[in-house]
């Protein structure tokens, strides 16, 4: 969790990117309205080089990645999206695209949308709301991190 969180230390002190250690994985979340605007899963273009710079750090442990994708809790129903289940799965799997073609191991990696169900935040403040639709959770699931090779 040190190393992440020092390779990690620019974007930490920008307020991009928090760190933390669970019990039984390692929390890499981007807490920004850079990625995603409201009912979008394409990534914004601002938000690729922190997307790579955290693939960057990930790429050499040997971790499985969850990336978890989340959304407010306004409804949507467009033919793309009928609900927030497939939102918040698509944003996740096009960070998982990106982590990809930056050269992660896709065998490490998985995609979880998880919609508007599990909130980093209430939804009652436009604060909490937004916090919530763009977050970015990965996680290493296993306890601490180590090194290929």
């Amino acid at each position: 969790a040190d190393e992440v969180r020092k390779a990690l230390q620019d974007l930490i002190d920008k307020n991009l990117v928090h760190v933390r250690q669970t019990a039984f994985a390692l929390e890499v979340e981007i807490n920004t309205d850079i990625l995603f605007p409201s009912g979008v899963a394409r990534v914004e273009p601002s938000a690729i080089p922190v997307l790579g710079k955290v693939a960057q750090i990930l790429k050499p442990f040997p971790n499985a990645i969850r990336v978890e994708g989340h959304t407010d809790n306004r409804p949507i129903a467009t033919a793309a999206f009928p609900s927030n289940w497939e939102l918040s799965a698509a944003r996740a799997a096009n960070v998982v695209q990106l982590f990809a073609k930056a050269g992660v191991d896709p065998l490490r990696m998985q995609v979880l949308g998880l919609g508007e169900f599990r909130p980093s935040a209430p939804n009652a403040t436009a604060a909490g709301a937004t916090r919530k639709t763009r977050r970015r959770r990965w996680r290493s699931c296993r306890r601490g991190l180590r090194r290929k090779g």
